[in-house]
């Protein structure tokens, strides 16, 4: 065979050799470069403070809530039944203890009147919002520290109040005057309230 054509033969050999190379050379770094989608991916997660998505891994990140879950409350946002019962037990002590030295009345009837309606009106009426399942709704607290009041809180207050009320007036203070009996439902209610607000 003639010099010049075995020169023509290296010469095509020694290009499709490169051809193929460079082939390779730009199918390997399309593999390890991010698309456009995970470039614009990886922006987006840093101006929103997140840390980038790993190299080839998508829809891995994983979103943390920061938020503050409480201990008494089952993952629906109802009160649990513990906690009812609890708190209720709480209210109780409360509302003697108040009725008994803020009210100065300390007859059994009233101290029993009044322990009856600060554990069974509470209950009551968070046994309302589980069945309407309202809790969530009613349960987010003012946004000041001190005094972290929610719609839940002030309805503990209310009903202890009422029942307490009717209670008293019905039975052992019957002969007093409305008054009094209104005073002492009264200090029964704040007692139920402070203790929803910061016992439960």
């Amino acid at each position: 065979m003639a010099s010049n054509d075995l020169d023509a033969i290296r010469d095509l050999a020694t290009a499709a050799g490169a051809t193929d190379l460079t082939r390779r050379r730009v199918a390997g770094e399309t593999d390890h470069h991010p698309s456009g989608s995970e470039d614009k991916d990886r922006t987006r997660q840093q101006d929103l403070g997140h840390r980038p998505y790993p190299a080839g891994v998508r829809g891995t990140h994983r979103h943390l809530s920061h938020t503050h879950v409480n201990p008494t409350v089952s993952p629906g946002g109802v009160l649990s039944t513990g906690s009812m019962l609890y708190g209720a037990a709480l209210s109780v002590l409360a509302a003697v203890l108040l009725v008994a030295f803020a009210g100065r009345d300390r007859r059994p009837s009233v101290l029993i009147t009044v322990g009856v309606a600060a554990f069974v009106m509470p209950i009551w009426w968070n046994l309302i919002l589980r069945w309407t399942t309202a809790t969530d709704a009613f349960s987010h607290d003012l946004p000041l520290r001190p005094f972290p009041v929610s719609w839940q809180d002030t309805g503990t207050a209310v009903f202890t109040l009422a029942g307490a009320a009717i209670a008293l007036s019905l039975g052992a203070c019957a002969k007093d005057p409305a008054r009094r009996a209104g005073i002492l439902a009264l200090w029964a209610g704040f007692g139920a309230f402070l203790i929803d607000i910061y016992a439960y």
